[in-house]
């Protein structure tokens, strides 16, 4: 997607979202269950290292390693596996796209909302099929259509009832990457085999109305910005608009749960 987000300032507050993407996590650490015993697995585009550290507390025999192009993400990673106590998973800052490892390297690659997503796709998927031994393993959770996405379809309808369309964001990108075969063909291209594609669907809690706004508010890249450029006005007319629109996800004690999905595709070499 172009207009990438930075997200270089999440590294104290990223916990925020890990509920955001907890049935993704859930679904690609099931998926690597078949990795063998001592088994080398890199975790592509990891930020500040989940759900890298959490498999490493579920599996210490696993041998790890995070890559990100973030040396601030990177460093927070680090730090949140020395808090841990967990010695089990290296971080390296690297390109997803060119991968300073030896071909035929790791046993497994995994990742989540960034190979498939972020940078070159085709290249991402040829560096992960040169870095698996023979009979590796691949899994990535990557967002969807946007209408799996709650808080980025809800937000974008808020920006377009108080902004002129040239002005709202453009997420198709979303959809175009999610269609049907799209993916799924371009693993097969960068050579892997057994290719599968399915949905996760996940429900995402907020305590109330003002949690959600706060946290739509706060998911960093285009969307964002565009919220931020908001006159006072604008502004709540948009969150009057979320009202609305968060209605049919209001439960009788006044907390929320958001429908969330996304895909888990996988392959093998």
């Amino acid at each position: 997607m172009s207009d990438q987000p930075d997200f270089d300032d999440l590294d104290t507050d990223y916990d925020r979202f890990l509920p955001l993407l907890q049935g993704a996590d859930d679904g690609l650490l099931a998926a690597l269950k078949a990795v063998p015993e001592s088994g080398r697995v890199l975790d592509l585009a990891c930020g500040v290292g989940e759900p890298a550290v959490t498999l490493a507390r579920q599996r210490p025999d696993l041998r790890l390693t995070g890559i990100d192009i973030s040396e601030t993400q990177i460093a927070a990673a680090r730090a949140r596996a020395t808090q841990l106590g967990i010695d089990g998973v290296r971080f390296e800052v690297m390109s997803m796209d060119a991968l300073e490892l030896d071909t035929g390297s790791v046993d497994a690659v995994m990742s989540r909302m960034g190979a498939l997503m972020m940078g070159d796709p085709a290249r991402t998927a040829r560096e992960a099929a040169r870095v698996l031994t023979p009979g590796g393993r691949l899994a990535v959770a990557v967002w969807g259509t946007l209408d799996m996405h709650a808080a980025m379809r809800l937000g974008l309808r808020c920006l377009e009832s108080v902004l002129p369309a040239e002005e709202v964001p453009d997420f198709s990108a979303f959809d175009r990457l999610a269609a049907a075969g799209v993916r799924d063909g371009v693993l097969r291209e960068a050579g892997l085999t057994a290719v599968e594609s399915h949905t996760l669907r996940w429900t995402f809690e907020r305590a109330d109305f003002e949690s959600w706004w706060s946290f739509v508010l706060s998911i960093p890249g285009p969307m964002q910005d565009a919220f931020r450029r908001l006159d006072q006005d604008a502004l709540s007319r948009a969150r009057r608009t979320m009202a609305e629109l968060a209605a049919p996800c209001r439960r009788r004690d006044g907390s929320y749960a958001f429908p969330m999905g996304c895909q888990l595709l996988s392959g093998r070499v």
